[in-house]
């Protein structure tokens, strides 16, 4: 939970669309890394606060993956990422270890490693090549040329989760579970959840 804590604040507003105050509520309130105690005057919820149609996949809509020999020969998974202009590459994690070359434009990366603290904070230009490590959370902000990559996982098939946008795992948390992970008030909370 607390590894958005090692995210900057202009990170955090764009990932979330969080006014600056909100953000850095957000990140001062954080405290452990990757243990958060539960307090005992919170009641978990007792039924999923989840909506069924959300997670219904019609298996025959579904093509079948059939894969690609090339790929599974040589164990690795290619992808082009394209970034507008001053838009974000929500934080993700990945199963496997990427090598992102930056194809065009520029912007700037943050990499937190797996104990929460932010590991790489820098701008990167065309030309340049960045390495992330397994498991570790990675976001990107576009510069004003854009930013294009071509990343390639250490992994024929790897499995990538956002900690932001659409899929976040935080949308399928309670708010009482959020306020105390988070360690923030249930206004913020609030927020948080419907930026997500």
């Amino acid at each position: 939970m607390a590894l958005l804590r090692s995210f900057s604040t202009e990170f955090i507003s764009k990932m979330y669309d969080l006014n600056d105050d909100q953000s850095k509520k957000l990140l001062q309130k954080q405290s452990n890394t990757l243990v958060i105690k539960i307090d005992k005057g919170i009641q978990m919820p007792q039924i999923s606060n989840c909506k069924k149609e959300e997670y219904v996949i019609n298996l025959d809509a579904v093509k079948v993956d059939e894969g690609s020999p090339l790929v599974d020969g040589v164990g690795l998974s290619p992808k082009l990422v394209r970034l507008e202009p001053e838009n974000v590459l929500d934080a993700y994690y990945s199963t496997a270890h990427q090598v992102v070359y930056v194809v065009k434009g520029g912007g700037r990366v943050q990499i937190v490693g797996l104990n929460g603290t932010r590991m790489v904070d820098e701008v990167v230009e065309e030309g340049q090549l960045i390495v992330v490590p397994k498991f570790f959370v990675v976001a990107m902000i576009a510069s004003h040329q854009g930013l294009e990559l071509f990343c390639v996982s250490t992994s024929p098939r790897p499995i990538s989760k956002p900690i932001a946008g659409k899929a976040s795992a935080y949308k399928s948390l309670s708010s009482s579970v959020l306020e105390n992970a988070l360690n923030v008030n249930a206004e913020l909370v609030e927020s948080f959840k419907t930026q997500i």
